[in-house]
């Protein structure tokens, strides 16, 4: 039986491409993990100097009481974190635009203000701009394009639910069950996970089968929006609390790992594609603080980014973690501060099969990666490992473990509706299509 090998590298590789081209066209989907508040901050859920409670509330004159925002609309006035017109009046019905969104994040989640850098060109609002880099620093804001935020564009329900929901997950909130519930199928492929969380976790105030993901965002349900997830943070602060001094896993360790790598090269793709029909690109200080988010030291990619142009053909080789088995990863030291955790990479187009470990690092309550060292491979991979392989870019299914040849394990997966047989070979863990 004559087989091929399956170029592992450039499938993952296209995998990266193809995420960061939805992630970039509009807002992206996915939850990061954040930084936390200064100390200089507001608190979470409450602007600098509010005096919470009713006597910081505001009646507005078009919020009436049977409104279905009133209550959160009412709550984040007594925070502190909005306001009315002049007139006395809220507008709850009226569009809110995407600068406006970050400035309510900014401030009902405790960011600190901020000057820092952005790869956004068109950030020329003296008042929205410390918002935006913030809410940028933090993770919860993308532009509508790799250089431009858009900052006067009304912001879509999708892509509120993408920021809300990044935090909200950046906190430690897990995502519900993936149990039968709220379709999020009307979204674009981006925002389907945070839309489906934001509606499972019954965030939003208005009701029907779908969440009309690609409206423009109202004020009202923006208010309903950051209240109910205000109200979720203080509700689950203890069982999250317990839940973050658990010891890290290697499982979470691995997902940890796999997150930022990917965040990195939707980053990075995303800006060399702009350079490629630009010829130009933001500087490496405005991204440092995205990479922040990730690495410990995240200087340590100027040197890439500065040199490197066009598409990253070699993303495994840079980016490996997205090739190798999570039943691979074992951890290898634990301290407070630091854990060691090693992998298998498997042979691809770019790479040697290797054992890889990674130290992340603690730093303000957040596991980063601190570095990553590379060893020849000394163990075969297993069936548990062979598998993880498969389910990487073929969906796993009953019947898909075949049998285990001396050298190789076979498996069958049906893919378009077309029945494929695979292998996975032990020495080097190179998936490959068997032809008859």
């Amino acid at each position: 039986m004559a087989w091929k090998k399956v170029l592992l590298t450039l499938s993952a590789a296209a995998v990266l491409t193809s995420i960061a081209g939805q992630a970039f066209a509009a807002e992206h989907r996915e939850a990061e993990r954040a930084g936390g508040s200064r100390a200089e901050a507001p608190r979470e859920g409450q602007a600098a100097g509010a005096e919470v409670g009713p006597a910081a509330g505001r009646l507005f004159a078009d919020v009436a009481p049977d409104n279905r925002n009133a209550d959160a609309i009412a709550d984040l006035a007594a925070r502190g974190l909005i306001e009315g017109t002049a007139s006395g009046r809220f507008d709850p019905d009226g569009a809110l635009t995407r600068e406006q969104f970050a400035k309510l994040l900014a401030s009902a989640f405790g960011l600190r203000t901020s000057e820092g850098p952005t790869p956004f060109v068109d950030l020329v609002s003296a008042w929205s701009t410390p918002y935006i880099s913030a809410a940028y620093a933090a993770g919860l804001v993308d532009g509508v394009t790799a250089v431009k935020f858009m900052p006067a564009q009304p912001v879509t329900r999708q892509a509120a639910a993408a920021m809300v929901w990044r935090w909200l997950e950046a906190r430690g909130v897990e995502a519900p069950a993936a149990a039968p519930g709220p379709s999020a199928s009307d979204a674009d492929a981006w925002a389907q996970a945070s839309v489906h969380n934001i509606m499972a976790l019954g965030l939003r105030s208005d009701s029907g089968a779908s969440y009309e993901p690609k409206r423009v965002m109202t004020r009202g349900d923006a208010a309903a929006l950051v209240s109910r997830a205000l109200a979720l943070l203080e509700a689950t602060a203890g069982e999250r609390a317990a839940k973050a001094a658990q010891p890290l896993t290697a499982d979470k360790a691995a997902s940890l790992i796999r997150f930022s790598e990917q965040k990195t090269a939707e980053l990075f793709l995303s800006l060399f594609d702009h350079e490629l029909a630009s010829r130009t690109k933001p500087p490496f200080e405005a991204i440092q603080p995205a990479l922040s988010r990730y690495y410990a030291d995240p200087g340590s990619w100027r040197t890439f980014y500065e040199r490197h142009l066009g598409g990253i053909y070699e993303a495994v080789a840079i980016f490996p973690a997205v090739s190798m088995p999570v039943p691979s990863f074992k951890i290898v030291s634990v301290t407070d501060d630091r854990v060691k955790v090693r992998g298998k990479r498997p042979e691809g187009a770019y790479t040697d099969s290797a054992f890889l470990t990674y130290t992340l690092l603690k730093r303000n309550g957040n596991w980063v990666i601190g570095g990553r060292e590379e060893e020849k491979l000394t163990e075969p991979f297993t069936r548990e490992e062979a598998e993880g392989i498969v389910v990487r870019y073929y969906k796993a299914g009953s019947g898909l473990f075949e049998r285990e040849e001396s050298d190789r394990y076979l498996f069958t997966v049906t893919d378009k509706g077309e029945k494929l047989r695979l292998s996975v070979s032990k020495a080097k863990g190179i998936l490959a299509l068997e032809e008859d």
